[in-house]
C-alpha cells in the first residue's frame, strides 16, 4: 500500500462522501500533481480510443453485465480526477504524440495479419508512458468501472514517472496489444 500502509482508493471514496451541508470535508486534489485545484471531467481513456465505437449520432452503448442493462453514451467514461494543467500535461506529452502516430498517420497496416508483427518509428518511451497513464487514472479512479484496478506501490511509480516524463529505470512494465476487430 502506498504512503505509510494507507490505502487512498477507499480514503478519497469516505472522505468524498462525507458532506458538511453539502460541501465537502476536504478542498480538491489532483490525483496527478497532487495540488488543491478545482477539477476538470478527466476522461479514464482519452476520447478518441472511443471513435470506433460511436455510432452516426456519436453515441455508443455502455453495457452492465450484471444487471444486463444497456445505456447510451454519447462521451467515454470520466471523473473529477486531474486539475487542467495535469490534463494538458497528459494531452501534450502522451495522448497527442500516440493519437497522432496509432490514428492519423495510418501507422497500422489496412488489413492486419493474424501474425504477430513489428510497428517501427514510435518513440518507445512516450507510448509507454501513453499506456502507463491509462493504468494510473483506472487505479485511482473511484468509479465503479474501474473498482478492481489496484495499483498498490506502483501509484506514486507512475505518478512520478507520468510527472517527470522518464520512465524508472528500476521498474518493469511490459505493454502488449492485440487487435480486436472485424
Amino acid at each position: 500500500m502506498p504512503c505509510g500502509g494507507v490505502n487512498h482508493k477507499i480514503s478519497h471514496e469516505i472522505i468524498i462522501s462525507l458532506l458538511v451541508e453539502g460541501v465537502p470535508l476536504i478542498m480538491n486534489l489532483c490525483r496527478l500533481c497532487r495540488k488543491k485545484r478545482e477539477l476538470r471531467d478527466s476522461h479514464i481513456i482519452p476520447e478518441f480510443c472511443y471513435k470506433p465505437l460511436y455510432d452516426p449520432k456519436h453515441r455508443m452503448a455502455k453495457l452492465n453485465i450484471e444487471s444486463r442493462n444497456k445505456k447510451l453514451l454519447q462521451k467515454g467514461i470520466r471523473e473529477k480526477l486531474l486539475c487542467a494543467d495535469c490534463e494538458q500535461h497528459l494531452n501534450k506529452e502522451y495522448e497527442t504524440p500516440f493519437c497522432n502516430f496509432w490514428f492519423k498517420k495510418s501507422t497500422l497496416p489496412k488489413k492486419l495479419p493474424y501474425e504477430p508483427f513489428i510497428i517501427s518509428g514510435i518513440d518507445h518511451q512516450k507510448f509507454k508512458l501513453f499506456h502507463l497513464s491509462l493504468l494510473f487514472r483506472a487505479g485511482v479512479s473511484t468509479l465503479k468501472e474501474f473498482e478492481e484496478v489496484s495499483l498498490g506501490p506502483h501509484e506514486e511509480k507512475l505518478r512520478l514517472m507520468l510527472l517527470s516524463n522518464q520512465l524508472e529505470t528500476s521498474s518493469f512494465y511490459n505493454i502488449g496489444a492485440v487487435h480486436i476487430g472485424k
